[in-house]
């Protein structure tokens, strides 16, 4: 039988790469949340996140702790990531594969099997139409030559 870990055990998660700490009751909670918990002598709300300054997940310093919504932590991280031409149309071109599954489409709303139907894929389109420009049309012309070249049924990125 194996022991349990006894209290205040530490552990790292081996897919996120955080530190855990074992509870009193038994369960375990990220180590950078207990931390702040206890410098806030308060319980944390889900929104709040709690962020690593120098991206290190394991430095739990409390200097190297902040505290920040989920929208300023997302931006916080996504920061000069810049994704090419190629992928915005393979991503393009799994969106298209998808939306033309019937399991797929069963699951949306009405208004956004409305949206797919017209092409118009995403959150940004929910709010107002776009206008079609000279570059979508140019973006429209190039995904359809590659749609030509690459056939749906021998697309190399879904092996």
């Amino acid at each position: 039988m194996r022991k349990s870990a006894p209290v205040g055990s530490l552990r790292i998660d081996g897919f996120w790469g955080y530190a855990f700490i074992k509870l009193c009751d038994g369960s375990w909670q990220r180590y950078h949340r207990y931390l702040m918990e206890k410098r806030l002598k308060r319980k944390l709300r889900r929104s709040e996140i709690v962020h690593h300054i120098d991206g290190n997940k394991l430095n739990n310093r409390l200097r190297n702790l902040e505290i920040t919504d989920r929208s300023r932590h997302a931006a916080h991280h996504i920061t000069g990531r810049k994704v090419s031409a190629k992928t915005r149309l393979l991503m393009k071109l799994a969106t298209r594969r998808r939306v033309k599954d019937p399991g797929y489409l069963a699951k949306l709303s009405s208004r956004v099997k409305v949206q797919h139907a017209a092409g118009n894929f995403g959150r940004s389109t929910w709010k107002r139409p776009r206008k079609i420009t000279s570059k979508v049309t140019a973006q429209a012309k190039l995904l359809h030559t590659f749609v030509k070249a690459h056939p749906p049924g021998k697309d190399p990125t879904l092996k």
